[in-house]
This record gives structure tokens, sequence and C-alpha cells, in this order.
């Protein structure tokens, strides 16, 4: 079994993340067979875990195909720079309040108190 790497770079940030995987031989030559969707989801998962990011499929399917290039070609290490939000950050649609959602009743101020405190205003003289 070979060990291949990917890592994921987050654009912006000098962090860096991988994901390995263990390939056999038959899984080497054809490794758009070996990336099935719960593989991909694995990925996913684990990559969103590690980098706390937001892992959309066309990102996913970005990584994938990026990683089944490289395998094809031999080489054992992949890299892809992503700019990917993080993870609270696209996930605030999804919030559910529980608390009290009744709007307030309308409090008017009282103006029965407010009138000016020091006379007239001065003349204004433009020179």
């Amino acid at each position: 079994m070979v060990k291949y790497t990917f890592t994921l770079q987050i654009k912006g940030s000098n962090e860096s993340f991988n994901h390995e995987l263990q390939l056999q031989k038959h899984q080497e030559d054809a490794p758009e067979r070996f990336f099935t969707k719960e593989v991909c989801e694995t990925i996913r998962r684990e990559l969103q875990r590690k980098s706390s990011c937001k892992i959309n499929d066309a990102h996913l399917s970005q990584i994938v195909q990026k990683w089944i290039q490289d395998i094809r070609v031999g080489y054992r290490d992949s890299k892809l720079t992503l700019d990917l939000p993080p993870r609270g950050e696209s996930e605030i649609d999804n919030l559910s309040e529980s608390g009290n959602q009744a709007i307030p009743a309308i409090i008017y101020p009282s103006l029965d108190d407010v009138e000016p405190r020091v006379g007239a205003l001065p003349p204004l003289v433009f020179s």
C-alpha cells in the first residue's frame, strides 16, 4: 500500500491541513473509482474538522479532482489553496432562536416636560 497525502491551504492563512489515504495498486490505477461518495464525504468531514472551514460541494469537487489528477500522474503529495469561509460564518443562516419571539409593546415618551430652558434664541446677525 502506498500513502498519498493531500494538503489543503487556506487562502490568506499560513496554516495547512493534511488528509492521508493508503491506496493499493489497483486503486492507484483507477483513482476515480476509489473516490466514492462515502470517501468524499469522509474527506470533507475531516478537512472541515481540522480547518474549521466550510467545504461546499464545489470545493470538495475541486479537491477530489486535483487529487485524482495527481494520483494518475504519480504524485504522492497534492496541494491546493482555496478561499474557504469559516464554518460558523457559513452556518449563520441555519440558526434557530428559541427565545421569546413576541414583538415588544411600543412605549411612547412623555413630552410634557419638554420646554426651552434658557429663553429665546439669540438673533442671527451676519457681518
